[in-house]
């Protein structure tokens, strides 16, 4: 997950003002000065305990969720892979004020995210969890619990997952988003 996410803040470093259209000013002080001069990986020394997780929900968050969750604090990662749409993961970031648990609820943390799908559109939890979303039809990312898989939600029924997976790990999904639009061949 390390790799694939450091493959990921590569491309942003080579991409000037990537999160400059984004409101990062309620991040607490010191992830703030980092994304003042265009750092939005900023390793992690104190790490999340997802015990709140596992009592609402009755079951472990993966292990590679919560090395993605506990590896940096970023804004977000976001950014294009087989679909025409922008994937937009969820965020890992500390306000002021906060302990590091409390990245676990943030309006579109993985908590949040998932007691939304859960309940609004009646999806499994206990076998998917939504990770983000799609920028503009705001379907799902799912996460297959049992194999690790990506899937997008399904267009025409919502809490559920397509037939295809999108990437066949979290790790995959992370390491092959494009900053870009993927192109079309002719």
């Amino acid at each position: 997950m390390k790799d694939a996410i450091l493959k990921y803040s590569e491309k942003v470093k080579a991409k000037l003002n990537w999160y400059t259209e984004h409101d990062l000013t309620n991040a607490c002080k010191d992830l703030k000065d980092f994304f003042d001069k265009g750092i939005y990986f900023i390793e992690r020394t104190n790490k999340t305990d997802f015990s709140k997780f596992a009592e609402e929900f009755g079951f472990e968050l993966p292990n590679d969720i919560k090395e993605y969750i506990n590896l940096f604090y970023h804004p977000y990662i976001i950014g294009f892979y087989k679909l025409e749409e922008c994937i937009i993961l969820f965020s890992v970031i500390k306000f002021d004020n906060e302990s590091e648990n409390d990245v676990l609820f943030h309006e579109n943390g993985v908590i949040k995210l998932a007691r939304e799908w859960h309940s609004v559109f009646g999806g499994n939890i206990k076998k998917y969890l939504p990770i983000g979303w799609l920028e503009y039809s705001g379907r799902y990312i799912l996460y297959d619990i049992k194999t690790g898989k990506i899937y997008e939600e399904d267009f025409d029924q919502e809490g559920i997952p397509s037939d295809e997976p999108l990437a066949n790990s979290f790790k995959d999904l992370i390491g092959n988003l494009e900053l870009v639009p993927n192109k079309k061949e002719d």
